[in-house]
């Protein structure tokens, strides 16, 4: 495979994510003049406690859905993996719902929404289990290598999830209705692309033993708390402000967040295709692999750019009660960052089944979140969750960085690399000062802009030859 395959095989699973960028972009102006900052912040907290209960429930085994796609160990087959996930999954739900319902939920209710609603938490259960039945599908799609049925899912999914929402104002303009037309839509949705996925796969008719069932826990517990502690890390900030009652500022980072995911469409369309590719050929590759590690953390640095030039053009249609999202957008914007990086540097750990460093680094970059966010929160609550969520992401993108190479080695120069990650992060945290300034905005670019030339000068080069080939072959074409 050379570049412009790759290239090409990635831009095919990018479609979906870029149509749902889009969509919910296009709800933003609604979001912002119809929902208060309070209700916006439950409706997104909401959504952050679903996935985080979402990956809570697989106990890891979705993925080993995934890793084992291609190699089903222990004389089982792909479906009989997908089954697992699947019942293991309904079962934490289930107890998870009992517990919780039985024993503590006012608590929870009081938490996610303020105020005691049982009716919105039995809806939840509903909620989290499309989820569960969306994340199967994909793996499923994604793998199978079917970027179009890939992308109507993913497309269904943001809809959902980040969008048809906003049908609740139709009937009305609190919160409550809002969440039970996310939660109907996501099931609906479910049931349809569980259908039109249509695996003809036969489970195997002997049944899985406890043997198989212990093996493969031993791979994908130590993967569950990383997931779930990768939701809670960015979802922290949000629980610290409902914890203390602090709705109004849930909304305005939710809203930050959302703004923040213009990057993640980038990490996402990647990342679809990454995961497929490195089970599938990070033995021979290896070269490949490093060469694209390099031209992921300049394509970074150069959106970081572009997105601080036109930042103004994605809060133009901002009500002004969310106007101290602009502030600080670019520090959230960081763990979709981190995230990008880390998939081309961390596969070592899973590659090896080392999940449990997965798990030792979730864990202390949810501490160091909650630290840093409680430390600095007398300076402003909004301030101290953005530093919290720069803080978690530069020790996660650090550590999966040093560990990953040890076990597997996919980048070139770690030098290069850290000064590539060093300029990401000054961009970021610049634009605090420079968001309202055009004059400090234009001379951070421009500083930034000849870091990035001196970095990454032969990638450069390369793209630009590249460029020229293709233009040049084109032409002659047309001849």
């Amino acid at each position: 495979m050379n570049s412009k395959e790759f290239v090409i095989k990635v831009a095919k699973y990018s479609i979906g994510t870029l149509v749902s960028a889009a969509i919910s972009f296009l709800i933003i102006p609604i979001v912002s003049n119809y929902y208060s900052t309070d209700d916006y912040g439950k409706i997104n907290l909401y959504y952050s406690i679903g996935n985080i209960m979402l990956y809570l429930s697989f106990l890891g085994f979705d993925s080993a859905y995934l890793r084992f796609y291609y190699e089903p160990p222990y004389g089982l087959n792909k479906k009989d993996l997908r089954r697992i996930a699947f019942f293991t999954a309904i079962g934490v739900l289930f107890l998870c719902f009992v517990a919780g319902f039985l024993l503590y939920r006012e608590k929870i209710s009081l938490l996610m929404f303020g105020e005691y609603k049982p009716v919105l938490l039995i809806a939840f259960v509903f909620y989290v289990l499309g989820l569960i039945a969306f994340r199967l599908v994909s793996i499923q799609t994604k793998m199978e290598g079917k970027p179009l049925l890939y992308n109507v899912q993913q497309i269904l999914m943001v809809l959902s999830t980040r969008v048809l929402f906003v049908l609740g104002l139709l009937i009305d303009s609190g919160y409550e209705c809002a969440l039970l037309v996310m939660t109907v839509s996501t099931l609906l949705f479910a049931i349809v692309v569980a259908v039109l996925s249509g695996d003809k796969t036969k489970p195997q008719k002997k049944r899985v033993d406890f043997g198989c069932y212990k093996s493969l826990f031993a791979f994908s517990f130590p993967l569950m708390p990383a997931m779930v502690l990768m939701w809670v890390d960015s979802s922290v900030g949000k629980i610290i402000l409902s914890y203390k009652n602090m709705y109004s500022d849930t909304g305005i980072i939710s809203l930050a967040v959302t703004l923040a995911s213009v990057f993640s469409i980038f990490a996402s369309s990647f990342c679809v295709y990454w995961s497929s590719f490195m089970y599938s050929y990070y033995k021979e590759k290896q070269e490949f692999i490093k060469k694209v590690h390099n031209y992921v953390v300049l394509a970074s640095a150069i959106i970081c750019l572009m997105i601080m030039a036109a930042q103004d053009i994605l809060f133009y249609v901002v009500n002004s009660d969310y106007n101290m999202s602009q502030k600080y957008f670019m520090i959230f914007m960081l763990a979709p960052i981190q995230v990008l990086i880390s998939e081309t540097t961390s596969y070592g750990i899973t590659i090896q089944e080392k999940t449990k460093y997965n798990f030792y680094i979730s864990g202390a970059s949810v501490f160091i979140n909650i630290s840093v966010s409680l430390i600095f929160f007398d300076l402003g609550s909004v301030f101290s969750v953005s530093l919290g969520m720069a803080a978690m992401a530069l020790f996660q993108v650090l550590t999966k960085l040093f560990i990953g190479q040890k076990l597997y080695q996919s980048i070139t120069s770690m030098k290069k690399t850290f000064a590539g990650i060093f300029v990401i992060f000054l961009i970021c945290f610049c634009n605090i000062r420079a968001y309202d300034s055009y004059v400090i905005r234009g001379g951070v670019i421009l500083a930034a802009a000849v870091l990035i030339c001196i970095i990454y000068h032969s990638e450069l080069i390369s793209v630009r030859k590249v460029c020229r080939e293709t233009l040049n072959k084109r032409i002659r074409l047309k001849k």
